[in-house]
């Protein structure tokens, strides 16, 4: 398993002095260039990246005015860095082919602070990881990573990168790439490779698919062949893939998706990295705006459950299950929220029903689930997955038992 390449493309915004016409250009060679001038810390930041071992270029926009992209082209060859256009020459994507085909194969970062929304939102709908850099407008864009000075990059930028390997991209063409997991999961992997005498009971290969809650999606949908006619069933919830919470567009593909508020927000990548359990709860279409989750995200229905989960956990043969307390019912949370997305972490902070609530609830217990049915589906899955141990949850609709 190899690790990524990592490229970073820095936007002529955050070079270029905002008040550029000064003098004292890099090269001293060209008297338009001359009057062009590099903002503070960017040569220091310059210099770094050209010993950094990663792929470095330099761009910027249509427009920009002779003399400073002549001034653009020369530092990046300067500090042998890439010079390359922003836009398609064919006009038919705002990103350029080369950009495209890098966001196929790398783990890809681009540094701006200029506001283009139809530009961000293509750079994250292509897996691309957005750092602005004191911009106040592209700061309230969920899913990018906002600094306040350009001497904060390096530092980011080796968060970021220190913990991002490679995931076999034939596991799954949707599946976000340069996925950055965290150490000790990197660790992990990596002792098993390097140590094959050791007995492994599921491979990581068969563990993959549960990385992405897209995937999930896909392979429980499968779960409605086992319903039968007359009898209690079993499906996934409804759900919806998005690379952004921007646009006219979502409305439209809630309707398609059959989705209607409120709504569980969750980022497609279940597990393995900082941020997978970071999730919200969205009564109505305007607090998409501004929401923290990271993106791509699925969008999921939520389902009223009595405050009460059932746990399911499959060991080899044997099937178990435990009922856990959960999240009260949409109504007890939307008053709780204050007209706001309820924001959770689903691991530390998940919005427990108080005993309140549970009272109110006592509807639900182990006789309100088909046993039989959810063992058949643990043993399903667990053919389908080819895994020894796994878990999963289940919910029991309360409009189904009242």
């Amino acid at each position: 398993m190899g690790r990524r390449s990592v490229r970073v493309v820095l936007e002529s915004s955050i070079l270029l002095a905002p008040s550029s016409r000064i003098g004292g250009g890099v090269t001293g060679e060209d008297d338009d260039a001359a009057q062009v001038a590099l903002r503070p810390g960017a040569e220091a930041l310059l210099r770094r990246l050209r010993y950094s071992n990663l792929g470095v270029a330099i761009c910027h926009p249509d427009g920009l005015p002779t003399n400073e992209s002549g001034f653009l082209e020369k530092t990046a060859n300067l500090y042998s860095l890439g010079y390359i256009p922003l836009t398609s020459p064919s006009g038919k994507h705002l990103l350029n082919e080369l950009m495209l085909e890098w966001s196929r194969t790398n783990s890809c970062f681009f540094v701006t602070s200029r506001v283009d929304e139809g530009l961000l939102s293509e750079l994250q709908n292509h897996n691309w990881t957005v750092i602005a850099i004191d911009n106040e407008y592209i700061t309230n864009n969920s899913g990018v990573i906002h600094i306040g000075m350009l001497q904060e990059l390096l530092v980011t930028l080796a968060t970021s990168i220190k913990r991002i390997i490679n995931i076999d991209p034939n596991l799954s063409i949707s599946f976000p790439k340069g996925i950055s997991f965290s150490l000790g999961m990197s660790e992990i992997i990596r002792f098993v490779e390097e140590h094959r005498d050791f007995c492994v009971i599921d491979p990581f290969k068969n563990i993959y698919p549960l990385l992405d809650r897209l995937q999930i999606q896909e392979i429980l949908v499968r779960l409605e062949g086992l319903n039968t006619e007359g009898k209690p069933k079993i499906r996934a919830p409804c759900s919806l893939k998005v690379g952004n919470f921007c646009g006219s567009e979502l409305q439209k593909q809630l309707a398609e998706a059959n989705l209607s508020f409120p709504l569980i927000v969750k980022p497609q990548v279940a597990c393995g990295v900082a941020d997978a359990h970071n999730m919200a709860l969205i009564f109505k279409i305007e607090e998409f705006s501004n929401l923290s989750v990271p993106l791509p995200a699925i969008l999921q229905e939520y389902i009223d459950h009595g405050s009460k989960i059932f746990k399911f956990y499959a060991i080899g043969d044997k099937i178990f299950h435990a009922i856990k307390n959960s999240m009260p019912n949409a109504s007890h949370l939307k008053c709780s929220s204050g007209e706001k997305p309820l924001t959770f972490n689903s691991l530390k902070t998940l919005p427990v029903a108080t005993k309140e609530q549970l009272l109110q609830n006592r509807v639900l217990d182990s006789k309100s689930l088909d046993i039989n049915l959810v063992e058949e589906a643990a043993n399903f899955l667990k053919e389908l997955l080819g895994l020894t141990i796994f878990g999963f949850d289940v919910v029991v609709s309360i409009s189904s038992i009242l």
